[in-house]
């Protein structure tokens, strides 16, 4: 095989990428074993080109999608040349691991394409030198798939008892002691744990579309329509919003403009709509408040408003958890003494913090 230019390399990858992230999609339902075969044949082509790469054209490729997230039953889920190198492997453990496998109205002929892949791998994608059979290597991503969903559930049950056990935290507000939920216990919080996993992961394809040059105009307007549609609900907060508003606070390249934008989707749509600071979860709207002072100011007037005033319940038309008062004011005024200043000149009025 003559060597491949980059460039076009660079489209077939992008490809294969594309394929990986499709099975772990409701996208998946639709393959057949066409699909699959087409799948496959272009995971055996990616392989075959990268063989005959030079090192300034790996480190070229492995630049460019450093920033893309791949379906992998290791605990690294980061781009790495060897995803490509081993592209026939990350495809059927891809397969092995979707969690729309179960599910697929066609399983047993995806199920029968993929075990008839697996004598077909390379050896070397095995890193145990005995385990050299197909049906090996298949039973040890079946049982890695296993194992890790199992340590997923141990860590949610660990985080559950984790969240139980920290003690409230204590916040000052003129004459008021307010006890609320530690950060901590926040953090800790099964729900809160797959936000931040969401968001780490939104990050993720925000630095790929940056790194692959593709129009950040119309990028930033799908994600502006993504924070601004996603609605809480009695029982939840806004996933959407929260996953945005997390990932503006994550930390960022040096040289990445995305922080900034981010941030300012979240500004621009607080201005037109307040309320919507009270789709996120008291420490989430308190952390923005402190990253982005200004936000307060139309924060704080949404927490009179609609939290209810004396902590009273909120009018049956809210569309968001209930939190009291005092909660949302505690989360926003810990560890400020600026906002800690600002809403105490907010609620001068007498009695506004008396309990009902």
């Amino acid at each position: 095989m003559a060597a491949p230019n980059v460039d076009e390399v660079s489209i077939h990858v992008t490809k294969f990428l594309g394929i990986l992230k499709s099975s772990q999609t409701q996208e998946f339902h639709g393959w057949n074993s066409v699909a699959m075969r087409r799948a496959w044949d272009w995971a055996k082509f990616i392989s075959e080109a990268v063989e005959h790469l030079d090192d300034a054209a790996k480190s070229h490729l492995n630049n460019t999608f450093r920033f893309d997230g791949v379906p992998s039953l290791s605990f690294s889920a980061e781009f790495t040349m060897s995803v490509l190198e081993q592209a026939p492997h990350e495809f059927v453990r891809a397969v092995v691991c979707s969690p729309y496998l179960v599910t697929h109205p066609l399983r047993s002929e995806i199920v029968q394409c993929v075990v008839s892949y697996y004598p077909q791998l390379p050896q070397h994608v095995s890193s145990d030198a005995n385990s050299t059979t197909s049906s090996t290597r298949l039973f040890a991503d079946i049982t890695t798939r296993l194992n890790l969903t199992r340590s997923t559930s141990v860590l949610m049950r660990i985080a559950n008892m984790l969240t139980q056990s920290q003690p409230p935290l204590s916040v000052r507000l003129g004459s008021r002691e307010l006890l609320v939920p530690s950060h901590a216990a926040w953090r800790s919080h099964p729900e809160t744990l797959h936000m931040l996993a969401l968001a780490l992961s939104f990050q993720r394809q925000v630095l790929a579309q940056a790194a692959h040059d593709r129009s950040s105009a119309s990028y930033l307007a799908q994600v502006a329509a993504y924070f601004n549609d996603s609605a809480a609900s009695r029982d939840s907060w806004s996933m959407g919003k929260s996953v945005v508003a997390q990932a503006a606070l994550l930390d960022w390249p040096d040289k990445s403009p995305w922080k900034q934008r981010l941030l300012d989707v979240v500004q621009v749509a607080v201005a037109d709509t307040p309320t919507r600071l009270l789709e996120l979860s008291p420490w989430l709207a308190g952390d923005l408040c402190r990253s982005v002072p200004s936000l307060a100011m139309e924060y704080v007037p949404c927490l009179l408003a609609y939290s209810g005033a004396n902590n009273c319940p909120p009018a049956a038309d809210v569309t968001w958890p209930h939190v009291t008062l005092d909660e949302r004011l505690g989360c926003l005024v810990a560890a400020s003494p600026n906002l800690t200043a600002f809403c105490e000149s907010c609620l001068a009025r007498p009695g506004l913090l008396e309990p009902c």
